[in-house]
């Protein structure tokens, strides 16, 4: 659940007003008790709150454009601080991929990495089957990929 800083809260079923939700105190010792708070006290509340910094990116493109390569490719720029670390360290990889490429010895050569169930890795097909939402944190800033196929 979000809150959307126009007075309404979202989650994945619609919206609401926020004067409209009652709520209840994660610490055990305020009870198992919902509350509904005044208007006035949730106004102040929600005004306190600071928006988290957020871009969101959409990628949308042909199958084989290098859609999933990319989300890749930003997950490694942000784990690790320089190239120099990201040489010396495990790759992340949170689509999995498969290409053929040439070696030096001109032979064809399949590199995979992983396997999920949302990637069918079939030549020539879209490999991702659904969207999907990959969140990174960067500083103070969160950034949000989805990929969608056509």
């Amino acid at each position: 659940m979000e809150y959307g800083f126009d007075d309404y809260l979202y989650c994945s079923c619609g919206r609401a007003p926020v004067k409209t939700f009652i709520y209840k105190c994660n610490e055990s010792c305020h009870g198992d008790d919902f509350l509904m708070l005044l208007p006035r006290v949730v106004e102040e509340y929600m005004r306190n709150l600071k928006p988290i910094q957020e871009l969101n990116i959409l990628f949308l493109g042909e199958t084989g454009v290098g859609k999933s390569t990319w989300i890749n490719a930003v997950a490694n720029y942000v784990a690790y601080a320089t190239l120099d670390v990201a040489e010396t360290s495990d790759t992340v990889c949170l689509i999995p991929t498969k290409f053929t490429m040439t070696n030096e010895n001109y032979k064809e050569v399949t590199i995979e990495t992983g396997t999920d169930k949302n990637e069918d890795q079939k030549v020539g097909q879209s490999s991702t089957q659904m969207s999907k939402s990959y969140v990174f944190r960067y500083g103070k800033k969160k950034s949000e990929s989805s990929i969608l196929q056509a």
